[in-house]
């Protein structure tokens, strides 16, 4: 289990360390009821999405709308959309129940978009795909 304790978990993620956590998350198993702490490139991932959707227009009764990318987190990460949403919302602070270098790393990157892009790890790169299971 992955747990960022310090803001250069984020910042400083490596290639290496994006790829190892990527294939962490392909070989993760969904444990109903038990959260996982999200590693640092599922945070990152997340924070990618809030520049394509307002999480804030999703939750109750139209999270099943929720517009993608979120169900391809929601398959990657093996996380309820309503997890990756509130990850996305902790990374705006407009939730204030994050994990502790969520709103500083998501403020500090959004910041200055030239450097956020070095440590978003390339799905064809870092992230090999979760094949679905019959």
């Amino acid at each position: 289990m992955w747990a960022a304790g310090r803001l250069e978990d984020y910042l400083d993620l490596t290639a290496s360390q994006a790829q190892d956590q990527c294939l962490a998350l392909i070989y993760r198993r969904p444990a109903p009821g038990k959260q996982v702490i999200f590693s640092p490139v599922e945070t990152l991932l997340c924070l990618a999405a809030s520049f394509v959707i307002n999480p804030r227009h999703f939750g109750g009764r139209n999270i099943h709308r929720v517009l993608p990318p979120v169900p391809e987190l929601t398959r990657l990460f093996s996380r309820s959309p309503s997890s990756v949403l509130e990850k996305m919302r902790n990374l705006n602070g407009s939730r204030p129940h994050g994990a502790k270098f969520d709103v500083l790393a998501g403020a500090r990157l959004r910041g200055d978009p030239s450097t956020f892009q070095p440590h978003l790890p390339r799905a064809d790169d870092s992230c090999p795909r979760r094949r679905h299971r019959r």
